[in-house]
C-alpha cells in the first residue's frame, strides 16, 4: 500500500476517477431511482427501517422476494440507515467504488505487462465515459465490478507465490461475494476454481474456491429456498428475465428484451404465482423457445452484441432507456454510444495482436471471465450497464496488446540482419 501510494502517477489517475465521478453525481443533482434502481432502493429502504427484505412486486403481492441478489440492497440498506437514506451518500459512495475499480485495473494490468501497461489502462478506466456514468446510479455494477477485479487479481497473483488454502478460500469468498451482488458472478466461480487450480498447479485448489463461494453463499440460499419452497441458489431472476427476450413477440422485435412482467402471457400468472414458481414456469418455456427456434439464442447474442457496441436494430432506443435508468440524456447518451464504439475498434485490433503473440498472450482467467459475463448478458439484453464489469477487461486486453507490440518489436529490432 505504502508503495501505491508514493506513486504519483497512479495517485493522479486514481483522484481523476474520482473527480470525475463525483462531477457526474453533482451535475445530476435532479436524480431520482428509476426502473431496477428503484426496487433496490425500495428493498434497501425496508432493510435500513429493520423491516428486512421487502416483498415481491413481480409475483403474488406480499410473497417474499429473491429476484435481486442481497449483495447490493444490503450495501445501499447500510449506508441509507447512516445517512438517513440519503441518494446522494450512495451515489458517493458508487463513485468512490468506481475509484478503487480504475486502481483494480491498474493491478491487474501491472501483473500482466507491469507498471506502465498497468498505469495505461487505469488511465483509460478513469476516464471511459461509460465507466465514468454507471458510478452514479443506484445499481449493482459499481459494486459488482470491484469484486470480479479482485478476485481475477488474486488468481493472477498465485502464479508468483506460494499457493496455500488460505489463498484459494480467499479467492472462493470473493466469487461467493460477486454472486450475491449479481446472478453472473454464479458460473463467474467456476472459472476462478479452474484458474486457481491451474495457477497453483494443485487440482484441490479448485474444490477449495468451490467451497468457500458456497459457503458464502448458503445463508441467502437457505434463506430464499426456505421462503419459496424451492431451491433458489442466489436468485429467481434467471427465467423471468430471459423470458422477456426468449418468447414470441420479443423475437418478433429483433430480439428485444421487454419487461417480463408486462408481457399479456405472463400478467395473469402475477397474482397466483410467488416468485420461485413464476420463475421455474418462465424458464421452462424460455428453455423450449430456445429448442424449438436453435437459430434464436445466438440471433440474440450477435444483435444484442450490435447493440451494446453502439450499431444495430433498436440500439439507439435501447441505449436511452438504459441511461435513462442513470438520469441521464441527450449528450450523456452520444458520447457513452461513441465511446463504446471507439473501445470496439481497439479491442478487435488488440485480439489480432494478442492472437498472434504466442507466449505473451493474457493468462486464460482473463479471457474467461469478461467472455462468460459478456455471453450471460448479451444473450438477454444489451441495456449499456451491463457492460460495466466488462469494461475493465476490454481495456485490460487493448494494454496488454499495446505491450506485447512494443515487446515483439523489440525483439524484432534486436535481430541481426543474417538472423533472417
Amino acid at each position: 500500500m505504502t508503495r501505491i501510494l508514493s506513486d504519483r502517477r497512479l495517485v493522479a489517475v486514481v483522484a481523476l476517477a474520482l473527480a470525475l465521478r463525483v462531477a457526474v453525481v453533482a451535475a445530476t443533482p435532479g436524480y431520482v431511482p428509476q426502473q431496477d434502481a428503484a426496487d433496490y432502493d425500495r428493498i434497501a429502504r425496508s432493510i435500513a427501517a429493520g423491516d428486512g427484505y421487502a416483498p415481491t412486486t413481480y409475483a403474488q403481492p406480499g410473497t417474499p422476494s429473491a429476484l435481486r441478489p442481497p449483495g447490493w440492497p444490503v450495501t445501499l440498506g447500510t449506508i441509507y440507515a447512516v445517512t438517513g437514506g440519503s441518494w446522494t451518500a450512495a451515489r458517493l459512495f458508487e463513485a468512490a467504488l468506481g475509484a478503487a475499480t480504475v486502481l483494480l485495473v491498474f493491478l491487474v494490468g501491472r501483473e500482466l505487462r507491469g507498471r506502465r501497461a498497468g498505469l495505461l489502462a487505469a488511465g483509460a478506466a478513469a476516464v471511459f465515459p461509460p465507466l465514468v456514468f454507471s458510478s452514479a446510479a443506484l445499481l449493482t455494477e459499481p459494486l459488482f465490478a470491484p469484486l470480479v477485479l479482485l478476485a481475477v487479481l488474486a488468481v493472477l497473483v498465485l502464479r508468483r507465490r506460494p499457493a496455500t488454502m488460505r489463498w484459494a478460500l480467499g479467492i472462493g469468498v470473493l466469487g461467493g461475494l460477486a454472486a450475491l451482488t449479481r446472478p453472473t458472478g454464479l458460473p463467474l466461480v467456476f472459472v476462478l476454481a479452474l484458474a486457481t487450480a491451474a495457477a497453483a498447479r494443485r487440482p484441490a485448489m479448485a474444490a477449495a474456491v468451490l467451497a468457500a463461494s458456497a459457503l458464502t453463499v448458503a445463508p441467502w440460499t437457505i434463506r430464499s429456498s426456505t421462503q419459496l419452497d424451492a431451491f433458489v441458489p442466489i436468485s429467481t431472476q434467471d427465467g423471468i428475465s430471459a423470458y422477456g427476450t426468449y418468447s414470441p413477440i420479443p423475437a418478433s422485435r429483433n430480439a428485444t428484451w421487454y419487461v417480463p412482467v408486462w408481457l399479456p402471457e405472463v400478467v395473469p400468472l402475477l397474482p397466483r404465482m410467488n416468485e420461485a414458481e413464476l420463475d421455474s414456469l418462465l424458464f421452462r418455456r424460455v428453455v423450449r423457445y430456445a429448442a424449438e427456434h436453435p437459430a434464436y439464442p445466438l440471433k440474440a447474442l450477435g444483435l444484442n452484441s450490435l447493440r451494446i457496441m453502439g450499431v444495430g436494430p433498436q440500439h439507439a432506443a435501447i441505449a436511452e432507456n438504459g441511461y435513462a435508468e442513470m438520469s441521464l440524456d441527450g449528450w450523456w447518451v452520444e458520447v457513452g454510444k461513441w465511446s463504446a464504439r471507439v473501445l470496439a475498434v481497439l479491442v478487435f485490433a488488440a485480439a489480432v495482436v494478442l492472437l498472434r503473440a504466442g507466449s505473451r498472450r493474457p493468462p486464460l482467467v482473463l479471457w474467461l471471465a469478461p467472455l462468460l459475463m459478456w455471453v450471460s448478458a448479451m444473450s438477454i439484453n444489451a441495456v449499456p450497464r451491463f457492460r460495466t464489469p466488462i469494461d475493465p477487461f476490454l481495456i485490460l486486453l487493448v494494454a496488454a496488446a499495446q505491450g506485447a507490440g512494443e515487446r515483439g518489436h523489440a525483439s524484432r529490432s534486436c535481430r541481426s540482419p543474417g538472423a533472417e
